[in-house]
């Protein structure tokens, strides 16, 4: 599968809507080449800094393989959101710009397919 989303641009900063400075909402994101058997994907956003410890932004589960993308922001029929690592239900970033820096780069997601509704494993955060 191939995950990419307009929002970010390679190497470059996070957009500031993705940050609670903007609008704090979750990027444009379209896939492609999801395999037939999948009846769900789930999405996970995390940010990479510290490969040790990685800190969940997003999860989101229960969305339709066939809908190719997700516009930002927009929670699909049947899709449901989990806790982040900050404690919010759904997409959060922590307020960077009040540290005095943006985001150093677009965060690492992860695309799988599921077989059976609700069923994410192999995920870090499942």
């Amino acid at each position: 599968m191939t995950l990419s989303s307009p929002d970010f641009e390679p190497g470059a900063m996070a957009p500031i809507d993705a940050l609670c400075a903007g609008s704090n909402t979750f990027p444009t994101l379209s896939w492609t080449d999801v395999p037939g058997e999948a009846a769900e994907i789930a999405i996970a956003l995390s940010d990479q800094t510290d490969p040790e410890n990685p800190t969940l932004i997003w999860l989101m589960v229960g969305i339709d393989p066939a809908l190719g993308e997700l516009p930002g922001g927009q929670l699909p029929a049947g899709a449901a959101e989990t806790l982040n690592d900050y404690a919010q239900l759904g997409y959060g970033n922590p307020c960077l710009e009040q540290l005095g820096k943006r985001a150093p780069r677009p965060p690492v997601s992860d695309l799988r397919p599921t077989n059976s509704l609700r069923n994410c494993a192999g995920s870090p955060w499942a």
